[in-house]
């Protein structure tokens, strides 16, 4: 794999002067974490890989030292530092639009806040020189019309969004404390093949015929492919100008829902919907939805965050990053659409 348009020993050979040879993956099982130990271990990095469960360990990746630990109990990640040069932090609980009373606050506080913590504790300890910490989009917030820069942070944000925000204020405070390399990013929605969540949920009922007919509103949302995330966090692992900063990870452009819909149809070789539900009439709906859920206290799909999620804007603007290490994306959303419905097939198509 390439970053940045050099191969990553040669990248890493002008990196500024620094070099992983041994790095810790939280989250190695995961969607963006399986594909960043991939391209660590391809390139000659040793690598250990920390996943809550060992039922999702890759057979792949027998080269890689495989822990199963909980990084939000202190005593599981004490040591698990040892040995590494570079921690690439990309464990997390996202799951950010379920009800209080399935995924509360406090979970999110307990795995982004505590477990963070529990981490820089057991790098400082160990020597670890760098610390990447992948955060979320979600420590920003949203705003329905505007394009956010990392600096634009919004202050009413759910309860994932400041838990990782607060997350970020410890690793750049335990940076400048331990004199340790650390950066934040933030990445936006992140695609590709094999990808899992709302994206493979969206494909699904397209594929299905259950997808609205969405109207095209104008809205404005970033994505990220998920290689050229991990060329972001490799990138900024290496590159002095990246420490201590917080960056936003997009592929440079913002897609509205619509054009979402139409490129998964198309790939899914799927008619469009004849008919287009009014943004009205999906708001209204999505507030009875809202009442049924509270009182039901079950998780209904169609709420105002779930409509918020298709009909408003979470645009955010990747200049930052552009700008300090000379990022730039190889990967667009329409050109990918069809890897990815090819993938979801092959997977089964769930």
């Amino acid at each position: 794999m390439d970053v940045l348009g050099f191969s990553l020993p040669i990248f890493f050979a002008l990196g500024l002067e620094v070099v992983v040879t041994k790095a810790l993956v939280t989250g190695s099982t995961g969607f963006i974490g399986s594909r960043l130990v991939r391209v660590l271990v391809e390139s000659g990095v040793e690598v250990r890989g920390l996943s809550r469960s060992s039922s999702l360990f890759d057979n792949w990746a027998s080269s890689v030292d495989q822990i199963q630990a909980d990084i939000s109990v202190r005593e599981s990640v004490a040591n698990i530092a040892d040995g590494c040069d570079t921690i690439f932090h990309c464990a997390g609980y996202a799951h950010t639009r379920l009800p209080s009373h399935i995924a509360g606050d406090s979970l999110h506080h307990r795995v982004s806040v505590d477990g963070t913590r529990f981490l820089l504790s057991a790098a400082k300890m160990a020597g670890v020189k760098r610390f990447i910490f992948l955060s979320s989009i979600k420590a920003t917030g949203d705003h329905p019309t505007r394009c956010l820069s990392e600096h634009d942070l919004v202050e009413s944000i759910d309860g994932y969004g400041s838990a990782r925000r607060t997350a970020e204020a410890l690793v750049l405070r335990s940076g400048r404390d331990a004199g340790m390399h650390v950066c934040n990013l933030r990445p936006a929605l992140v695609y590709g093949p094999g990808v899992k969540g709302n994206l493979a949920k969206m494909i699904a009922a397209i594929d299905r015929g259950r997808f609205p007919g969405v109207p095209e509103t104008g809205n404005r949302r970033s994505m990220v492919h998920v290689d050229d995330l991990v060329q972001a966090m490799l990138a900024v692992s290496t590159m002095s100008s990246a420490n201590n900063q917080t960056y936003h990870v997009t592929d440079g452009y913002a897609y509205s829902t619509r054009q979402i819909y139409e490129w998964m149809s198309l790939a899914l070789g799927r008619p469009l919907a004849k008919v287009m539900l009014p943004a009205l009439l999906l708001r209204t709906a999505a507030r009875f939805g809202d009442v049924a859920q509270r009182v039901l206290k079950i998780n209904i799909p169609l709420t105002s965050a779930t409509v918020a999620g298709l009909l408003d804007s979470a645009c955010y603007s990747n200049d930052h990053l552009c700008k300090d290490i000379g990022f730039q994306p190889q990967y667009d959303l329409e050109t990918s659409m069809e890897k990815i419905v090819s993938a979801w097939r092959a997977a089964g198509s769930v």
